[in-house]
């Protein structure tokens, strides 16, 4: 267990993803890109494809332990970059690092790339471009929502078919909205408990329910302690139906990054699927008048 434990740790140190970089460092910059694109609304593409890079290294960082145990064996490109980021250099500012470092880093990189692998993807991200992530809707009545842990602070982005309708915003304190989740969470794991996800719609729905009212699919990444959350539960903070959960009149998808689902919608072939986004839920069609929310999240597993 412990020697299991020590090689994670060593594996994600050489990917530059030491415990302090992905509980400090990833969501300090998360929040300075998000901060700095709600005060100045030109900088939002470049801080939409920032961010959504800092969510590939988070999935990178879940990902260290598999390398370790195998994974980098496979791929003589890989362990030539692990390699070179072993090197006690790696660790210092960009502009210290020797010449002929960088130049091995990049020809095992492109040699990653030339394999036709996702590791170049996982290894250095690049982001989402914010104008490819609207192309993966379809219409006025598709969204992408996107919500970011980002240390003490939780913020939402909205992508709209109409760039004119985006938002970015503060939802709040992640110290605030921590217990409701984790009570929700909990209720969730029980099928006797009633679940009342309605505290959590206040702060993660109601705020964007202009928007999102009239939308008939979403798509959703979440991270951080939000990636299990099931969002098609939680109940409507208005409109025809409210209370009632947000799956009876909405198809809800998920991904773990925006990148991730524009690399879905060019690698699958039937056009038709790529509209799917991750893992979809359906409209009511497919439930009971009467179905609680409680059981929504019980009908399908999340990846």
């Amino acid at each position: 267990m412990a020697g299991a434990a020590l090689q994670r740790a060593g594996t994600a140190r050489q990917l530059g993803l030491s415990r302090r970089d992905r509980d400090v460092s990833l969501a300090d910059l998360s929040r300075g890109w998000l901060a700095a694109a709600q005060a100045r609304p030109g900088l939002q593409a470049q801080a939409f494809a920032a961010v959504d890079a800092l969510r590939d290294r988070a999935l990178l960082a879940a990902f260290a332990w598999w390398i370790e145990r195998g994974a980098a064996a496979r791929s003589s490109s890989l362990v030539e970059l692990l390699a070179a980021r072993r090197e006690g250099e790696w660790g210092t500012a960009a502009q210290a690092r020797s010449p002929a470092l960088l130049q091995r880093h990049a020809v095992a990189l492109a040699g990653l790339r030339d394999e036709g692998t996702m590791w170049a993807e996982l290894l250095s991200p690049v982001g989402a471009d914010l104008d490819g992530a609207r192309a993966l809707l379809h219409g006025p009545g598709e969204a992408l929502l996107l919500t970011t842990w980002a240390g003490q602070t939780l913020w939402a982005q909205l992508v709209m078919f109409d760039p004119d309708q985006d938002r970015l915003l503060s939802l709040g304190s992640s110290a605030t909205i921590a217990p409701l989740l984790s009570r929700a969470q909990a209720a969730l794991r029980d099928l006797q408990d009633p679940c009342d996800l309605s505290p959590l719609s206040a702060v993660l729905l109601e705020p964007l329910w202009s928007e999102l009212e009239a939308c008939e699919r979403v798509l959703v990444v979440a991270d951080g302690p939000l990636a299990l959350l099931p969002f098609e539960a939680l109940p409507m903070p208005g409109g025809p139906l409210p209370g009632r959960p947000w799956a009876e009149r909405c198809r809800i998808s998920y991904g773990t990054s925006g990148q991730r689902l524009i690399d879905l919608q060019q690698r699958v072939a039937q056009p038709s699927a790529t509209r799917e986004g991750g893992l979809h839920i359906n409209q009511a069609g497919r439930f009971s008048d009467g179905v609680e929310p409680a059981l929504l999240s019980r009908l399908r597993p999340r990846f």
